[in-house]
């Protein structure tokens, strides 16, 4: 287990991706002007434009006035069939807006008074897929998305144009869902993230949009994965992870995001591994094998590594040992054979490749070298 100051796992950062793709839709959809460079290599300052598809046939026509749409605007299908249209005034839109499905079926109709109004984009099936309110142009009020199936799949709100107030995103019962609070376009106050219906991330926003309170990742329901806290963004405090049986593998204290006195390391019987010391995140940072044998071992000076590394394989040989100067690798790095004989040596400076870097066969033949420089081989 690598004791890292890192944010919780990938499948966490897989849930927040799939999260993302249920945002609200792109200002391109709303009451404001879409930028000159969205209408493509055929957009002007000022006059008629035309957009293109690739077989030249329209794909958008409209007016810009000092860069800003102004006047009737049109969007085709490919193929010729209108699509959508409406007008726009100084670059906010106004009057009647319809979005048209290729038959030629409207599929929406909504009004706009200079940028203020609930602009609509509807699926080809007629429902609506996403729902924005706008005021003078810009986002103001409640924002909504929905999917294919006519589950709602975003929920928020938004004040001058930055999220304000509860937001929800994802489908609870198919997959990914967040629930989270901002205020004055800043994440605040608890968030939860979840999968199918069951919490897998817990945690806690102070007014600045940093993490701080309590943390608590699970595995499933009643399965936690990882526990403690934060303080300004940085982790604070006892801090514990677990197996899939609820055993706690390792366990230790942070202070203000470094590594701070007595850690310890268990066994999947519950056994203790080992234990390090540290001091306000200096000292060696010690990793073990589930066998009871040292895995690694680095040097830490104020929370970043800065001294000697080294790792060893299962059978307790050292496999590779280096060096760090505030927190870049440094000097020659050894990488070794079970016999004890070089398989690999590269040279860094200020973390990046400079010098020869070799690779060897078990035999001790040269098998690559290449000369760096600055990380640039030559």
């Amino acid at each position: 287990m690598a004791f890292t100051a890192d944010r919780w796992g990938a499948l966490g950062i897989a849930l927040i991706a799939a999260c993302s793709a249920c945002s609200s839709p792109p200002p391109r959809a709303g009451g404001a002007a879409p930028a000159a460079r969205d209408a493509g290599p055929d957009a002007t300052p000022a006059g008629a434009f035309v957009v293109r598809f690739p077989d030249g046939t329209v794909a958008e026509r409209g007016r810009r006035v000092d860069g800003d749409l102004d006047g009737p605007w049109q969007r085709f299908h490919p193929g010729g069939a209108l699509a959508e249209e409406g007008r726009w005034v100084a670059g906010k839109k106004d009057g009647t807006w319809r979005q048209l499905a290729a038959d030629g079926r409207e599929l929406v109709r909504y009004e706009m008074v200079a940028g203020t109004g609930v602009e609509r984009v509807a699926r080809d099936d007629g429902g609506i897929r996403h729902e924005v309110t706008w005021k003078d142009g810009v986002r103001d009020g409640p924002a909504r998305s929905w999917d294919d199936d006519g589950a709602l799949v975003v929920d928020e709100a938004w004040t001058a144009g930055v999220l304000d107030g509860p937001r929800t995103i994802g489908e609870e019962r198919e997959g990914a869902r967040v629930v989270e609070t901002w205020r004055g376009g800043v994440r605040t106050g608890s968030r939860v993230v979840s999968w199918r219906g069951h919490a897998v991330i817990e945690e806690a926003y102070d007014a600045e949009g940093r993490l701080d309170g309590a943390y608590l990742a699970w595995r499933g329901p009643g399965r936690k994965r990882e526990e403690g806290g934060y303080r300004a963004g940085l982790r604070h405090g006892t801090w514990s992870w677990y197996d899939r049986s609820g055993k706690v593998t390792r366990t230790g204290r942070y202070h203000h995001g470094v590594h701070d006195g007595t850690w310890i390391e268990y066994g999947a019987r519950g056994q203790e591994l080992g234990r390090f010391t540290m001091k306000r995140g200096t000292g060696t940072v010690i990793e073990w094998h589930a066998g009871g044998k040292k895995a690694r071992a680095t040097e830490y000076e104020g929370g970043v590594p800065d001294g000697e590394a080294r790792r060893w394989g299962r059978d307790g040989k050292l496999a590779a040992h280096g060096t760090y100067v505030a927190g870049r690798r440094d000097g020659v790095w050894h990488e070794l054979w079970p016999d004890g004989t070089p398989r690999a040596e590269s040279s860094w400076k200020a973390g990046l490749l400079d010098g020869p870097s070799r690779t060897y066969a078990e035999d001790g033949t040269l098998e690559i070298e290449v000369e760096f420089v600055a990380g640039i081989p030559r």
